[in-house]
């Protein structure tokens, strides 16, 4: 057969395959849409649009993987502003006082718009927008306060008897994903352990757009003044990956592996290396404190700087999530899609998803410490080293001449205890309040993980330096 015939018939099988495949897709779309046209026309409960397709990209997602989903509404708020870490607010901590039930502000986080509008703490806030306060729960009255920037929020407060007006605009309130042990009297973080300044202290809550930042900045704030370095993971469930990977660049040498992804069926999609942007000295050593409730970005940075032998980590072995979702805009601003595609690899060739074949078997998933410096620990006291740090974050803020009067506010809250978590649910566990037992008990709490950490390196340091 001549060469042309033979280059025509190939063309024509590729074009009809293509015309297959195309055909096959727009035929499903189709039938969805037809579906829905028939819903909308004849089902007797009336449903606006939006919220079948909702429903139907929900039961989509439902058939993949637990970490894959579809996000919309309230959901994609909450998402957005947890990875951009900025709101629309006013920069401002509140809490029901345990006596009147009134909304009090606890502390106003400095240089905010609250604070530069004259509030501070123990003002009672009356009405929002002309809205009482007095019959809302505490997440009601945040959902009042905050808005869209420029907005301006009308706040009627009660302070010292006397009842103000004040008007505050709506400003982009950054959140903080890097925290240290306490503030100095600007209100800055002190990233150094209050009980042990030799010791560099930060806490990572999550991995967003600004982490990366603000490790750098806690670095250059302790570089020089501390003989090591504590990395508190605990209950971070990730975030982003090029966040985790800029945070191990800066505690490692030029060209080690940080971590590698895979997609289907094995094949190695990318792979990323440190480069010159080393932050710390390489003779400071580095601990990483983790717990079953530390996931995703938070494994790549421990199982890293564990592979390398650049950090020693002390706690329990971590969640196991070690899949890579991208996130990818549906409607803009209102819903996307979170897909997983790929998974991680730590540089030892370890796998980091527990769902990987074999991982639950053998136990080999996620990162966890060398015998020596594993904590187990009760679930209980898991949450309870938990909400100390967070209780211990908001102390920090409020002026020592008013922690007398608010303090117990924060105290008489009641504490959170965990249930069991649902086997479709993309989180560890669903926390809860439990009204018998309140944050007071935390005052004598000890954070046995830390504490393990500290007595680690008081002579690992000393040696460093010798």
């Amino acid at each position: 057969m001549p060469l042309r015939n033979l280059l025509i018939i190939a063309i024509t099988i590729a074009v009809a395959l293509v015309c297959y495949r195309t055909a096959a897709k727009n035929r499903y779309a189709n039938l969805f849409a037809e579906a829905m046209d028939v819903v909308d026309a004849k089902s007797l409960t009336v449903v606006p649009r939006e919220q079948l397709f909702d429903a139907a990209m929900n039961g989509m997602f439902g058939k993949l993987d637990r970490y894959s989903r579809y996000i919309s509404g309230e959901m994609f708020r909450d998402f957005d502003e947890a990875i951009s870490q900025k709101f629309g607010g006013l920069g401002i901590y509140v809490e029901r006082h345990v006596q009147d039930n009134s909304l009090v502000i606890l502390a106003a986080i400095p240089g905010g718009p609250a604070s530069q509008s004259g509030l501070r703490s123990g003002d009672r806030i009356v009405e929002i927008d002309g809205e009482p306060t007095l019959d809302l729960d505490r997440k009601q009255g945040v959902e009042l306060l905050r808005g869209d920037v420029g907005e301006v929020a009308k706040l009627r407060i009660q302070r010292e008897g006397e009842f103000l007006d004040v008007d505050v605009a709506r400003r982009v309130i950054a959140v903080e994903s890097v925290v240290g042990d306490s503030r100095d009297d600007q209100g800055n973080w002190v990233f150094r352990l209050e009980s042990n300044p030799r010791i560099g202290y930060m806490r990572l809550r999550q991995f967003g757009e600004r982490t990366a930042e603000e490790v750098e900045t806690a670095l250059e704030q302790i570089n020089g003044k501390v003989d090591s370095v504590i990395i508190d993971l605990r209950h971070n469930s990730g975030g982003l990956l090029t966040s985790a990977i800029s945070i191990c660049d800066m505690f490692l040498e030029p060209g080690k592996e940080i971590v590698s992804t895979q997609g289907r069926n094995r094949m190695r999609q990318s792979e990323h290396a440190s480069s010159e942007k080393l932050s710390i000295d390489q003779n400071v050593p580095v601990v990483i404190l983790i717990n079953r409730y530390s996931a995703s970005a938070s494994e790549i940075v421990a199982g890293c700087l564990q592979d390398h032998g650049r950090a020693t980590l002390i706690g329990e072995q971590s969640w196991g999530k070690g899949t890579v979702q991208n996130i990818i805009p549906v409607r803009p601003n209102v819903s996307v899609m979170k897909l997983t595609t790929a998974s991680y690899w730590r540089p030892s060739g370890k796998p980091i998803d527990r769902s990987t074949s074999g991982a639950e078997e053998s136990g080999i998933w996620g990162v966890r410490p060398e015998p020596a410096f594993a904590v187990p620990m009760e679930e209980s006291d898991v949450w309870r080293n938990f909400q100390k740090r967070n209780l211990r974050d908001i102390e920090t803020l409020i002026p020592p001449e008013q922690q007398n009067d608010l303090l117990p506010i924060l105290l008489e809250r009641p504490l959170l205890v965990v249930e069991p978590r649902d086997a479709g649910s993309e989180d560890p566990v669903t926390p809860v309040e439990d009204v018998e037992e309140k944050a007071s008990s935390l005052l004598e709490w000890s954070d046995e993980v830390l504490d393990r950490a500290i007595d680690f390196l008081e002579p690992v340091a000393h040696r460093a330096a010798a």
